[in-house]
């Protein structure tokens, strides 16, 4: 049962993240491209409107429930925007790309949160999950405990895992997304499985709601 809980569009919808509507147009989407690398503001704010929404997808579903997702959202795109230049790719690239930077902004916040905790000493406790309306006490559970699991995984680890069980991202695109090859991914993914299952063992909450055994 929890395990069909974790998945955040299920649960928690789409994530609350402001929306930016433009006019702006263009002849086809190779003007809207080199719009983009020219730095123009309307086709910023159209890169934006199009691809927000999967951005904030991407960065809830490896982080979890996060009160830093609207402000991360903007720093994928403030990236992205200051990258544009250098952007070689068409618009059916431009997902996998800012993909890609969202996965790059949430490991690098992963990573500066455990250095943080490390030197202040502050105790890991489960995030914070507000109740998404239609979610059952149990779901809600299943994810603040599922998540705070994840936060025990090294980071490449929860990265991926994040990825393939809560997005179920295919193995190809993890890889391109994490910036590595597929037998490494595939060997991330194996070792992130196997500490995942042992964690949730360990948790009485997690055994129990998923009937005694793991994924």
């Amino acid at each position: 049962m929890w395990q069909s809980a974790v998945k955040a569009r299920r649960v928690f919808g789409r994530p609350k993240v402001g929306g930016v509507y433009t006019a702006a147009f263009f002849q086809n989407e190779a003007q809207f491209v080199d719009a983009l690398r020219a730095a123009r503001a309307d086709a910023q704010a159209e890169l934006f409107r199009r691809h927000h929404v999967r951005v904030a997808e991407v960065l809830e579903r490896v982080l979890g429930p996060d009160d830093d997702l609207p402000d991360l959202v903007q720093e994928v795109f403030v990236r992205a925007i200051a990258g544009a230049p250098r952007f070689r790719g068409t618009t059916e690239a431009l997902e996998a790309w800012l993909v890609k930077i969202a996965i790059h902004t949430a490991r690098g916040l992963i990573r500066k949160r455990r250095v943080w905790r490390r030197f202040f000493s502050m105790a890991e406790s489960p995030p914070d999950v507000a109740s998404p309306g239609m979610a059952t006490h149990e779901q809600i559970e299943a994810v603040r405990r599922t998540y705070a699991i994840f936060d025990r995984l090294p980071t490449n680890e929860r990265v991926a895992l994040t990825l393939e069980m809560i997005d179920e991202m295919p193995l190809l695109e993890i890889a391109e997304s994490c910036g590595v090859s597929r037998s490494t991914i595939k060997r991330t993914l194996h070792r992130a499985r196997q500490r995942f299952r042992t964690l949730v063992e360990l948790d009485p909450a997690l055994r129990d709601l998923s009937g005694g055994g793991a994924p």
